[in-house]
């Protein structure tokens, strides 16, 4: 036989504010971190691109016709170690 307990709205409110004020920082600190690493991957990410794009640059036959993406247009000059 189940019992149940009857309690009043204020303790209800109570009990649910007691609950956010205990969950809230934790999913805080949780937004900030996935913030923080999807900044990272976002670097990582464009690093790669101007990785790729300027060995495409500077190995391809059309080099005549084809342009750098705009990362690359005014460093054209940087020697490949430099990345």
């Amino acid at each position: 036989m189940q019992h149940f307990e009857l309690i009043t709205e204020t303790e209800v409110n109570e009990a649910q504010t007691d609950l956010a004020d205990e969950v809230t920082p934790q999913i805080t600190e949780l937004l900030k971190r996935a913030e923080q690493s999807l900044s990272k991957l976002e670097r990582k990410q464009f690093a790669l691109k101007s990785k790729v794009c300027l060995h495409v640059w500077n190995h391809t036959k059309y080099r005549r016709t084809c342009k750098p993406c705009d990362y690359h247009r005014n460093r054209q000059n940087r020697s490949k170690l430099d990345l």
